[in-house]
């Protein structure tokens, strides 16, 4: 069940979702899989260039009980070549009757746009005090997309993460493509460094 929300200055969205296991023959979210979610988000904007969102939600695990809640906050400004975001999130998650785990964050993203083809992102997660959380460890990411076509772009990321439970260092390079309204395909490189060796996906 989903209601939204639009207007000139505002957009909103307020949902209920349960997706059992193995629901949509591997075309969804795999961390929703199995799971309850409630929440909303919004969107206001300011003016041409500012705007303020904000996303809630309680995620529960139906196989376990398990529960996840998160709160978000973050302002936008948003030129034709470029854009920045800065923002606050805390997460805590319950995976029983007396453990809890949490992290607060601040996090900063930013993108601009060298060509009509090719863009530059950055993006830092920053955990203040508690990272409990394996999910939202201290993270950075830079990355570049090279716009192929209309459907088509290549992407490259490199990522560094750092947590309580372990440090990583993660390289990506791929294709993404959205053939038709409404449908994505894609197709990823990984390779992954931790304290345990090296690791290569596809």
């Amino acid at each position: 069940a989903e209601l939204q929300h639009r207007s000139e200055k505002t957009e909103g969205t307020v949902y209920l979702r349960e997706q059992g296991n193995g629901f949509g023959l591997g075309q969804q979210n795999g961390s929703e899989t199995g799971t309850r979610k409630i929440g909303g988000n919004m969107l206001y904007r300011i003016d041409g260039s500012w705007s303020m969102g904000a996303e809630a939600f309680r995620q529960e695990t139906l196989a376990t009980g398990a529960q996840r809640d998160l709160l978000e906050l973050r302002g936008n400004y948003t030129m034709p070549r470029y854009e920045a975001q800065l923002g606050v999130r805390h997460v805590e998650d319950t995976l029983g009757i007396d453990r809890q785990l949490g992290s607060d964050q601040m996090f900063a993203s930013g993108r601009y746009r060298f060509t009509d083809r090719l863009t530059g992102r950055v993006q830092h997660d920053q955990t203040l005090g508690s990272d409990d959380s394996t999910d939202f460890p201290t993270r950075t990411i830079m990355g570049l997309d090279f716009k192929l076509n209309e459907t088509a772009t290549l992407f490259a990321d490199q990522e560094y993460t750092h947590s309580a439970a372990q440090e990583t260092a993660t390289s990506r390079a791929g294709l993404k493509a959205s053939p038709w309204t409404g449908g994505q395909f894609s197709s990823t490189v990984e390779q992954q460094t931790t304290e345990n060796g090296v690791r290569l996906f596809t």
